[in-house]
């Protein structure tokens, strides 16, 4: 940042609010440190390369601060120049479970370490990554708690949930192929431009088909550790030139719901092109009434 004129110039773009951001949003404050290794109260990340850009976001949220809990989501971002793939994982730990971060942490890193390894899309056996992510978690369980035998007793001490997009044919001119799939209701969305420069126009990926896979969807209890492959949800998406593709938990897309309204237009607009990593974590952690959970957020903008 430059001196000009002897005025600095204002720093974009905190406090960044999106219509009334409610007395918590200033109110809370981030209590003291640990006692023991946590997940950091804010992290992100910025990547730029064969033209994509990258930008993600992890925050703890204002219940979390308020009663001295960890951040418990973790995202994973990897690529491979030699397989010419990306890969993108948010995980959004399970509140009612005290360990649910280390859960988080663990499936981010498993599932894309796997996931960007494991061969061409369509061979991509994605119950057997899930459940070698899931059997590691238990693993972390048990070391734990004796108590730990099965998945259903390691999800009452950690569980999360899990949503990975894997695009290959980065170096290759557009639109590019990949898959999405997930467990939970972490969530996945394209945007695309209708008028001017923003994106104003956003479609979920995975989009339930009816009011009762609606309501599931926004209180889904599936998660990680998995009891059986009923609640993996996988399916190809496209993605275009010029697009902006992002990957979040529902601390973010609560707000999403059909696409529309203030939050996914005010995200848009400031999302035209890539802010800087710590500005996109504010953008992130915008200030709103009532949306208190953590936030995670990875968003991808393609070539033109």
């Amino acid at each position: 940042m430059n001196l000009e004129g002897g005025v600095w110039p204002v720093a974009d773009p905190e406090p960044f609010t999106i219509g009334d951001p409610g007395r918590a949003y200033s109110g809370t404050h981030y209590g003291a440190p640990f006692g023991e290794a946590m997940p950091s109260n804010t992290e992100c990340d910025g990547f730029d390369f064969l033209g994509w850009s990258i930008r993600a976001a992890s925050i703890r949220g204002i219940v979390h601060r308020q009663f001295s809990d960890p951040r418990q989501d973790a995202y994973a971002v990897r690529y491979s120049e030699a397989a010419d793939r990306i890969v993108l994982a948010v995980c959004d730990g399970v509140g009612s479970a005290q360990l649910s971060h280390k859960a988080a942490r663990c499936v981010a890193d498993r599932l894309s370490g796997l996931a960007l390894t494991s061969g061409l899309l369509p061979d991509i056996d994605w119950v057997e990554l899930f459940f070698r992510a899931s059997d590691e978690v238990v693993d972390i369980a048990a070391a734990v708690s004796r108590d730990v035998e099965t998945a259903a007793d390691a999800r009452r001490i950690m569980a999360t949930t899990a949503h990975v997009v894997v695009i290959d044919g980065l170096a290759a001119s557009g639109p590019w192929h990949g898959v999405s799939a997930s467990v939970g209701d972490s969530t996945a969305w394209k945007a695309t431009s209708v008028e001017g420069p923003s994106f104003d126009a956003w479609e979920q990926i995975a989009k339930p088909t009816s009011a009762e896979e609606a309501e599931f969807a926004g209180n889904a209890t599936s998660s990680i550790p998995l009891i059986d492959a009923a609640g993996i949800a996988v399916q190809p998406i496209d993605v275009d030139p010029n697009g902006l593709l992002i990957v979040c938990s529902d601390g973010v897309s609560d707000a999403f719901v059909g696409g529309v309204g203030q939050v996914p237009l005010a995200l848009g607009e400031v999302w035209a092109s890539p802010p800087s990593a710590l500005n996109f974590a504010a953008h992130v952690g915008y200030g709103r009434r009532t949306q208190t959970d953590d936030r995670t957020c990875i968003a991808l903008w393609s070539p033109t």
